[in-house]
């Protein structure tokens, strides 16, 4: 929405063809980041189970994710005060590029995070992941407009950088603690409220 609404309007004045293409650097690097990425994943989880025999699944949190935590926020500072400052329509591409390759390897890592939490639920996990996320953004798509409206582009995309900031620091927290929660949390209970 963000996109649709800045180029559409001064000083880019784009019209429905040219905002439609501005989404393509974002979708090269969903496509990189999905191929790569997935690769890159297995990679990691093969010398970890070199090293240590065994694997949980938070040893899918490397340095992929560590790089998507620092990419995400990044990105979203160059796109909303770009668009704030009106720079070169490409400028601000350059972060939806950066924010696409990060995007796609946070969703990848979490897909495969789920289904490895979850044995014969990872299905559900990945289902109600989906639906959250498709919530949240639909919600996200009806609020944009009036929020750039009233912060602003670069300070309503940095109040995002924060959120974002916030969030990787809970990736932590999972990586050091998941395994003790698998442990000791009874998960049949949770699977029979959400097969309920």
């Amino acid at each position: 929405m963000t996109l649709s609404y800045c180029y559409a309007r001064a000083p880019y004045n784009f019209n429905a063809l040219l905002v439609g293409l501005v989404y393509i650097p974002n979708s090269v690097t969903y496509l990189i980041a999905s191929v790569f990425g997935g690769r890159f994943n297995d990679y990691l989880l093969k010398k970890k189970k070199e090293k240590y025999g065994i694997i949980a699944p938070e040893a899918r949190f490397g340095i992929n994710v560590y790089v998507a935590a620092i990419l995400l926020p990044g990105s979203l500072f160059i796109i909303g005060w770009c668009l704030d400052y009106g720079e070169h329509w490409v400028t601000p591409l350059i972060g939806t590029a950066l924010f696409g390759f990060a995007q796609m390897i946070v969703i990848g890592v979490t897909i495969t995070y789920l289904a490895d939490s979850l044995p014969g639920r990872g299905a559900t996990g990945i289902a109600l992941s989906n639906f959250v996320r498709q919530i949240m953004a639909s919600g996200c798509s009806f609020a944009a407009v009036p929020l750039i409206k009233a912060m602003g582009v670069g300070p309503l995309l940095s109040m995002c950088a924060g959120i974002c900031i916030v969030l990787a620091l809970l990736i932590y927290v999972l990586k050091m603690k998941g395994d003790h929660w698998r442990e000791t949390y009874d998960l049949e209970h949770l699977y029979d409220i959400v097969d309920s």
